[in-house]
C-alpha cells in the first residue's frame, strides 16, 4: 500500500484528487490542493501535477546542508530572508514547493 493509499483510507478520501500527470491551470489545483492533509505533497509544474514520493537520506542531506547554506548567507545579509518548502505561485501553470528558497 503507497502512502496516499494509507493518507487517503486515514483522512476518508475515497480517491487521490491529484495525480501525476493531471494537467490544469494553478487556480483549479490550488483550490484542490487547499483541502488535502498537510501530509500530501504535490506540485504544479507547467500546468502538470506532480506528486511527491518519499524522499531518500541523500536527498534530505543535501536539502538540510542547502538550508544551512542559506540561513547562515539570510543571517549575515541585510535585506535577503530564506525559507524551505513555501508554496511558490508563480504564474497561471507553476504552483512549485521548493525545498529552500533565498
Amino acid at each position: 500500500m503507497d502512502r496516499w493509499t494509507k493518507l487517503a483510507e486515514l483522512h476518508g478520501i475515497p480517491e487521490p484528487p491529484l495525480r501525476t500527470g493531471d494537467r490544469m491551470r494553478r487556480t483549479e489545483y490550488a483550490a484542490i490542493y487547499e483541502h488535502l492533509p498537510d501530509e500530501f505533497l504535490a506540485q504544479l509544474i507547467e500546468g502538470v501535477v506532480y506528486r511527491s514520493g518519499p524522499v531518500t537520506v541523500t536527498h534530505g542531506t543535501a536539502t538540510a546542508r542547502f538550508i544551512g547554506w542559506i540561513w547562515y548567507y539570510a543571517a549575515y545579509t541585510p535585506g535577503t530572508s530564506a525559507s524551505s518548502r513555501p508554496t511558490t505561485q508563480l504564474d497561471d501553470l507553476n504552483e512549485p514547493e521548493p525545498d529552500a528558497v533565498l
